[in-house]
């Protein structure tokens, strides 16, 4: 199935290479940097299973491809019972490529260099991140994953403000073959100050009986957060925005959303588009369309 309205490709390592810099000792450096400021900080106190959010960390990562090894900083990072916030590096660390083309960084009992050596140790640590290109707008926008845990006492999980999902989206109804495709896609913007959420759904299609296929926005949608991620969940109706109208014709109902911010997202709803009828929508999607789950 060809993806016509959006498609993805993976900004790899053979083209992160062209991107170095010359050594006092004229060898080259091939390197590539990652900087991840549009999140929030999940804070997870593992003794009581407290978890709050934090606002405006960022995470910079300086990949070395000639050595393999990635320098982390991050600042504003706010932790239970510490007053003002935190900045940490960590440095020399090893890492690797999926066989998805992520980018996977992974330790434990990592001791961060400076004075906060004197105090904190990242009792593990999982980064994963992957360089994506939407073709037809040219914008760069990574996907990231950043979960680490304090002194064995606090878990962090960053939590992207701007999320966008791929995959297959499968719809049923009465009487009707399940209709799938892979050409919606949905994004997901949190607002970590207001706790409520909007959701983006690009090119949907519940039916191939559809003429054409929609663009709508669901917005002002409460959201909670977990150490794994976010969940929007929402049963009674909710009026969806066509052309920033509303338009009531086609409600939403049964909404449940579940973000893991390692995966991608769950999307499950029912709909009854301009009353063609009852659909139950699923679809797990994830960072990437990957060529091998797409039917061709």
């Amino acid at each position: 199935m060809k993806l016509s309205k959006i498609s993805l490709f993976l900004c790899m390592a053979a083209v992160a290479c062209g991107l170095s810099s010359c050594l006092g000792n004229g060898e080259q450096r091939q390197s590539i940097t990652f900087n991840y400021k549009d999140c929030f900080n999940v804070v997870t106190d593992l003794t009581t299973g407290v978890s709050e959010v934090r606002l405006s960390p960022t995470y910079h990562m300086d990949m070395n491809l000639t050595e393999g090894t990635a320098d982390i900083t991050m600042t504003n990072i706010s932790l239970p019972g510490v007053t003002g916030a935190l900045s940490f590096k960590l440095e020399g660390i090893k890492f690797t490529f999926d066989k998805r083309g992520n980018y996977i960084i992974s330790g434990r009992d990592l001791v961060p260099s400076g004075s906060a050596a004197d105090y904190y140790t990242f009792s593990s640590l999982s980064i994963m991140f992957v360089d994506r290109m939407l073709s037809e707008e040219g914008a760069r926008i990574p996907a990231y994953y950043i979960n680490f845990v304090i002194n064995n006492k606090t878990q962090v999980n960053a939590v992207s403000t701007e999320n966008y999902y791929f995959g297959k989206t499968t719809v049923t109804s009465e009487n009707t073959t399940p209709y799938t495709t892979y050409e919606t896609y949905y994004t997901v913007i949190l607002d970590p100050q207001s706790m409520v959420a909007t959701i983006g759904f690009n090119s949907a299609r519940f039916s191939d009986k559809m003429p054409l296929s929609l663009n709508f926005t669901l917005k002002d949608l409460p959201f909670t957060v977990d150490p794994q991620g976010y969940k929007i969940i929402k049963a009674d109706a909710t009026t969806p925005y066509l052309n920033n109208t509303p338009n009531p014709s086609y409600d939403i109902t049964n909404l449940s959303v579940n973000g893991v911010t390692n995966k991608g997202a769950t999307f499950d709803f029912d709909c009854n588009p301009n009353g063609m009828g009852e659909y139950h929508v699923n679809a797990p999607v994830e960072w990437l369309v990957y060529p091998l789950q797409v039917e061709q």
